[in-house]
């Protein structure tokens, strides 16, 4: 949490995230207060959402939207990165996941890279 405010301090604007590559699981209990920090010091969460190609990663379920409940329960403003799209044209894994996101949470922002 330290390193959260550290940064706000020094100018950050966002926290960006690839969860995929270094395997960092956006779900996971002991992240709260880290989320709560990010909340508090205005810092929106810039997240890679679903898989990830451009860097190496043995675990593309990192990127599941889903992993993101915890930080948007913390009121943590929410960029998620291809608006939860699975990449699949005709069959959208994450679209009832978008919607939910988007009717309960304000601070969501789904948005696409291009």
């Amino acid at each position: 949490m330290d390193e959260v405010h550290c940064c706000a301090n020094a100018g950050a604007v966002l926290i960006k995230v690839l969860p995929n590559a270094p395997h960092f699981n956006l779900a996971d209990a002991k992240y709260p207060s880290f989320y709560r920090a990010m909340a508090q010091r205005k810092l929106p969460f810039l997240n890679h959402v679903d898989s990830e190609f451009s860097l190496i990663s043995k675990d593309q379920s990192m990127g599941e939207p889903d992993r993101l409940h915890l930080a948007l329960d913390e009121g943590v403003t929410v960029i998620a990165i291809h608006a939860c799209s699975y990449g699949l044209m005709l069959y959208e894994k994450f679209l009832p996941t978008l919607h939910d996101f988007a009717t309960r949470y304000p601070t969501f922002i789904p948005t696409s890279p291009h």
